[in-house]
């Protein structure tokens, strides 16, 4: 394509209004309270995975109206478009989504998939931490091999309701996810992309959006309308869509299974219980033990023998770097507050829920997520730099805030799941109804090591049960936390995992 033709597509793509979707026309700037947002449109190049390429980004609000929902919001949105020399139609396009709930795509955003990310170095001490990071290019962007759309949910980012009072409508699974599909569908017909593969990631309560999205797109009487538009793949990371997993109620068995791993990789990483072990070993052998022996152990609860009880935490003291005095009186069932604030607490530290290999002194109690310094000091970092790009880079006039994270639309959320509304609900099962309708669909999860928030083995254990097709299933992990993407080792293999499962199966 030559220059002038695609900056002439780019400047029609940020115009256009939605009427290809067959909704009534928008609300109109002036009705929406607060100063409005002008569409940017802006060329730049790059060089990603060894390519060099020309791109467009292109940031704008859209407004939705979903079928069934008296309340109308507009969603602001970030762009990527590679320029191609053949076929862009068919190009793949990935919708990236962050979770919360209440959380914009900042951290998605400058992750590394797109052409601008933080770099962060090897040190995670707070102070290291705390300090402005650099904002750098993207050498593993995967924007050499799909399209990229960031998105910010109701109450996020830039986007709101569009009347005043609005907003707290979509502050539920339902209307959010019937929200962000409307979404979707808009810019497909802006960008003329029904033919592209479609892919859509999720990171942390984004993997519960993801399930609710599958089924959305596709359609049918429950969802209130049939868009019947197929999904390619899905990306989970730091996957929290089964919560029996994360419920630590004394009579959950699968909590404390699903969390010793993760407890063990933290422990090795603070030079404490196996010491002396590769991460590679410890892990293959402590999943071993906590499926084939510790597992069987708490099914028996006070059945099993003495013996056997002081066996079982003689081994739990080794892996989590606990004393076996105080495993014992837990009954052989460590929470993950009990881990965090006991790892460290010869040495008046605690280590965050987010991110095991931060930590913070142990003044204040768990639950708090402004002390969580996995929680203040990453976050630090993505809220910073996401101000200095679409300010000070991009130049988006915006005269309103941009809301990284919105704990108010957290607190007032609806958890209306289709199945469950209490702590065990489990929305895995339509993402493997998805799949059984859509043979082609493929799933892949990102997982770390250090993360205490979403533990790597219980993502193990929903994605490799009978109901999913293994053959279309990838799952993937990282020595990294919750945002499993941060660490120069970790982007560039959570990158490369992306790039490779877009591009094809295997």
């Amino acid at each position: 394509m030559r220059r002038r033709a695609f900056l002439k597509s780019i400047a029609a793509g940020a115009t256009v209004a939605g009427s290809a979707t067959g909704r009534s026309k928008p609300a109109t700037q002036e009705e929406l309270p607060g100063v409005a947002i002008p569409p940017l449109s802006v060329e730049k190049r790059g060089r990603f995975n060894g390519r060099e390429l020309r791109y467009a980004v292109l940031a704008r609000g859209d407004t939705v109206s979903p079928v069934g929902s008296s309340a109308t919001a507009e969603i602001f949105s970030y762009t990527y478009l590679a320029e191609q020399q053949a076929k862009p139609a068919t190009r793949a396009v990935i919708f990236c989504f962050n979770g919360g709930p209440g959380a914009s795509s900042a951290s998605l955003h400058l992750s590394g998939l797109g052409p601008r990310r933080i770099r962060f170095g090897d040190s995670y001490d707070g102070a290291a931490l705390l300090a402005r990071l650099p904002l750098v290019e993207s050498e593993v962007s995967v924007l050499d091999s799909a399209d990229l759309v960031f998105v910010d949910p109701p109450g996020t980012g830039y986007s709101r309701g569009v009347l005043r009072g609005a907003t707290d409508a979509f502050w539920s699974t339902r209307e959010d996810s019937r929200a962000c599909s409307d979404f979707i569908r808009i810019w497909l017909a802006r960008h003329d992309r029904w033919e592209s593969p479609l892919y859509l990631m999720g990171e942390s309560y984004g993997t519960v959006r993801l399930a609710l999205l599958t089924r959305d797109l596709m359609g049918g009487v429950s969802t209130g309308e049939l868009p019947a538009i197929p999904v390619a793949g899905v990306m989970l990371v730091s996957c929290v869509e089964n919560r029996t997993q994360l419920f630590s109620h004394p009579t959950n068995d699968s909590y404390f299974q699903a969390y010793l791993p993760t407890f063990a990789a933290t422990a090795l990483y603070h030079g404490r219980g196996s010491t002396g072990r590769s991460l590679p070993e410890l892990i293959e052998d402590v999943r071993r033990f906590a499926i084939e022996t510790y597992g069987p152990a708490l099914y028996l609860g006070a059945r099993a023998s003495s013996e056997r009880r002081e066996a079982i935490a003689r081994a739990l003291a080794t892996y989590t770097g606990l004393p076996a005095a105080f495993v014992t009186r837990a009954g052989q069932r460590i929470t993950l507050e009990e881990f965090a604030g006991r790892l460290l607490e010869d040495k008046g530290l605690r280590i965050g829920k987010y991110d095991t290999r931060t930590v913070i002194a142990n003044t204040t109690g768990m639950g708090d997520i402004e002390s969580d310094p996995s929680m203040t000091q990453l976050q630090q970092a993505f809220g910073l730099a996401i101000g200095e790009y679409l300010s000070g880079e991009l130049k988006l006039e915006a005269e309103r805030p941009f809301r990284m994270i919105n704990f108010v639309a957290n607190s007032h959320w609806k958890t209306d799941f289709p199945d469950s509304a209490d702590e065990y609900s489990d929305v895995s099962p339509l993402l493997a109804r998805a799949m059984a309708v859509n043979p082609r669909m493929r799933l892949m999860t990102h997982s770390g090591y250090y993360d205490l928030d979403a533990p790597f083995m219980g993502v193990e254990h929903t994605f490799q049960n009978p109901l999913f097709p293994q053959e279309r299933v990838f799952i993937r992990h990282y020595e990294s936390g919750h945002m499993c993407y941060v660490g120069e080792r970790a982007v560039h293999a959570f990158t490369n995992d992306v790039r490779q499962f877009v591009q094809g199966p295997g």
